[in-house]
Order: structure tokens, then C-alpha cells, then sequence
């Protein structure tokens, strides 16, 4: 479909062409805009997304999702008096905290609302009058924040933690005067000091032995090629598929590439070599089939079929 591509877009214009789509019987889902035109679905994406746009001409989630092949799991979309609501009762209890924000409302993208809606949460709370609540930081609760990292089987490793809560280690070791192997040890858990490594230096290893695993399953692959002025995926695959590597699955920098990788391809794979799905079950809500998180262990069953243990073993060695 020839278009001719706009460089400034408005809200009507996106609500007019999505029309124009439905009216021809054309699909709405973000792969087939994107390939008819990129340039507006950008704009989509920046003030609200296909739902919102969507949802202007009447349309309720319910059929998006039934007959127009949108994910299942499109997040429930908050008014500015629900986000007031939830805000207000999080304060009732003492929880007007960013970590409870979080915690309490897990499945809604609750805080990427409010910052939406509001430009910040800081806003948010001005325009309802709201102050946060002052959290009093003991030995106890940052051991028990502590514990649901150690029930994630996350890397207790100081530079894990400070890239993974860096809040947790700055309380630890700065408001109670100690390193954070002492804080540790005080919470009887004996930490190897020798096994710090240096992150960036280990996944470009994870990543040239991904490559590796590609070339024996015989997929065909681009590594780490530029494709615009802020996008260097580290695998580009068949069918506009990126994918890149990383060390661990709570790496702070993952739901930023996610989003930017997804304004240029359709579908983005995460593997991670250390952690758990879900660390990026958030994530998974937000951009549904488009985006798939892996373990490198899932790989591995697939390895020992073609009689590959070489690179398995060699996987287990990286850190």
C-alpha cells in the first residue's frame, strides 16, 4: 500500500488511519502497521499505543483481543481516578512507597501508568495532594528484601546487586557503615570474594558462544551489526527477529533494549545465561508473543540431540 510518509503525526491522524485500515479490511496488529508504516506506528507506540488509538473508535478490549488477533494480555488501562483510588489506599496503609507500588499492583504496570499519565510519579502524588511514605530502613527489613533475592537464586556477587537493587546494597553498606560481604556474613551467608568477574568481558563470551550454538543448529544469523544510530542487536534471524544475549535476567538495561529493539523488528528473544523468567514476567504483559524470554538451558536438550556437549560444557564453565 503506498503511503506517503508524514513527518509530524497528531492524534486524529492516527485515529483516521486506523479507520482507513479497518474500513479495507486491512489488519491493525503492530507487525502489519509497522511494515505498512513505521513512521506512524512510532507515533502510536509514543502516545498511547494501537489499544488506546483503538479503543477511540469504540472498540473495547475484549474484541481487539478476539477479533483482531491482539495479545491476551494487553494491561487493563487506569483513568486518572483509578490511579488516584490506588494511590490513596496505598497511602491508607502506610505503602506509598515506589517498592510498593510495585508489589501491590504487579500485573497492571502500575508505576509505567503513572508515570505516562503524570510525566512522574512525583507529579502524580502533587496532583493528588499525596506526600510518599518514609520507609524506616533496619538490619531485618533489608535482610528480608535480601531473602527474595536468594529465593530468585539471583548472584549475591556485589556487582549483580548493585546493577540488580543497587537501593538494597547503598542502604546496606552506607547507612550501617560495613562492606556487603560483612553484611552478608552477619546474615550468616559466607560469599566468595574471589568470584567477582568482570560483566562486560564474560558476555561477550556469552554472546560468541550463542553464535556458536546458532551455526550448529544451522540458523542463519547476522551477529552484532549495526542497524541504526541506537540499535546493535547482538543476533539479527529470518523474519525480522532479533535477539540478543545477557548475563543475567535481571539486568537493569533489558526492558530498555526491549522497547527500543521492538520500534525497528517484530519479535525480540532475551536469553539469558543466569536467573528466572520471571524477572521479565512484566515484560511479557506488556509486548506479548513479540517478545520471548529463554534460558540457555533450553537450549541444551536440543545440543546433546546433535551430539554437541562440547559447547554445553563449555557454557558451564563461563562464570
Amino acid at each position: 500500500m503506498g503511503e506517503m510518509v508524514k513527518k509530524i503525526y497528531t492524534n486524529e491522524m492516527a485515529i483516521e488511519y486506523i479507520r482507513y485500515r479497518l474500513d479495507n479490511n486491512l489488519s491493525i496488529r503492530y507487525t502489519d502497521v509497522k511494515r505498512d508504516n513505521p513512521h506512524l506506528l512510532f507515533y502510536i507506540e509514543k502516545n498511547g499505543g494501537m489499544t488506546y488509538f483503538a479503543e477511540q473508535l469504540g472498540f473495547n478490549r475484549e474484541e481487539l483481543v478476539a477479533d483482531y488477533g491482539f495479545h491476551s494480555n494487553i494491561l487493563p488501562r487506569l483513568t486518572k481516578e483509578e490511579i488516584g483510588e490506588k494511590l490513596s489506599h496505598l497511602k491508607s496503609r502506610g505503602l506509598l512507597t515506589t517498592n510498593s507500588m510495585r508489589l501491590e499492583y504487579p500485573n497492571m504496570g502500575f508505576e509505567s501508568q503513572v508515570k505516562k499519565m503524570f510525566g512522574s510519579t512525583a507529579e502524580a502524588l502533587k496532583h493528588f495532594n499525596l506526600t510518599r511514605d518514609r520507609v524506616v530502613v533496619t538490619k531485618e527489613s533489608l535482610f528480608k528484601e535480601l531473602q527474595t533475592h536468594i529465593n530468585s537464586g539471583v548472584d549475591l556477587n556485589y556487582a549483580n546487586m548493585l546493577e540488580l537493587d543497587s537501593k538494597l546494597v547503598n542502604n546496606a553498606t552506607n547507612k550501617f557503615a560495613m562492606g556487603w560481604n560483612e553484611f552478608l556474613s552477619q546474615n550468616g551467608i559466607e560469599f566468595d570474594t574471589g568470584y567477582k568477574r568482570d560483566s562486560i568481558e564474560y558476555g561477550l563470551k556469552f554472546e560468541k558462544m550463542f553464535k556458536q550454538i546458532l551455526d550448529a543448529f544451522n540458523i542463519e544469523n547476522i551477529y552484532n551489526k549495526m542497524v541504526s544510530s541506537d540499535s546493535r542487536p547482538d543476533f539479527q534471524l529470518k523474519n525480522n527477529h532479533w535477539l540478543d544475549c545477557k548475563l543475567s535476567s535481571w539486568t537493569n538495561s533489558i526492558p530498555a533494549t526491549i522497547h527500543k529493539y521492538l520500534k525497528y523488528c517484530d519479535k525480540v528473544t532475551i536469553v539469558y545465561y543466569r536467573g528466572r523468567h520471571r524477572h521479565l514476567d512484566h515484560m511479557k504483559e506488556l509486548y506479548g508473543d513479540r517478545l520471548e524470554v529463554k534460558s540457555i538451558e533450553e537450549y541444551y536438550p536440543k545440543l546433546i540431540e546433535i551430539n554437541r556437549h562440547d559447547l554445553i560444557n563449555e557454557l558451564k564453565k563461563l562464570i
